[in-house]
């Protein structure tokens, strides 16, 4: 079963609802996660609908204002608790139907400043002190890991990429692979 962490940069217009929904259907991806969707809370539902009919979906307005997380998941496949949610992230159980998946994930969107991502590695960190399942956190960091994540622009500098690099390395995550573009975005 196929999931899928999807940064959609404004989530309003119709080819990104149509697009989403025609991906998911075609590749029987069963949950998503969306960020930066930049959709009111009141059109949140509405949107939803569009994209996965009948799908259960959860945010993260309560936390911030334009809810910068998402998920939306096929019930009938799988049974999603919420552990934890804050302006960053949104933290679930994620149990399927058929019990051959039992896993927390983390899907994450984080802000563009250093110091506001210090609390989502600090966010991070407490999750992973109470952690005893397998756990998946998918999702953009609004960080670079490396200098070789830019392509141009200004060269990379140890101070922008040293809170991510030392959260990684403390909470002993790895890339996982993945398929499309590997730069998919540009000033």
């Amino acid at each position: 079963m196929s999931w899928l962490a999807w940064n959609v940069r404004g989530l309003n217009k119709r080819y990104k609802q149509k697009e989403i929904a025609t991906y998911h259907k075609e590749n029987k991806v069963k949950l998503v996660g969306l960020v930066e969707t930049r959709v009111k809370d009141h059109n949140a539902c509405k949107i939803s609908r569009k994209i996965a009919p009948g799908w259960e979906f959860e945010t993260n307005y309560a936390s911030a204002v334009n809810g910068r997380v998402w998920i939306l998941w096929d019930s009938v496949v799988y049974h999603i608790k919420s552990i934890q949610q804050e302006a960053q992230l949104l933290h679930y159980n994620v149990v399927s139907r058929n019990q051959a998946i039992d896993c927390d994930m983390t899907v994450v969107y984080g802000y563009n400043t250093i110091e506001k991502r210090k609390e989502l590695c600090q966010q991070l960190a407490g999750i992973s002190q109470k952690e005893s399942k397998p756990w998946i956190i998918w999702g953009d960091f609004n960080s670079l890991l490396c200098p070789q994540d830019r392509l141009y622009g200004t060269p990379v500098t140890s101070i922008e990429i040293k809170d991510i690099v030392e959260c990684v390395q403390n909470l002993m995550l790895n890339e996982l692979p993945w398929k499309g573009d590997y730069y998919t975005w540009t000033n």
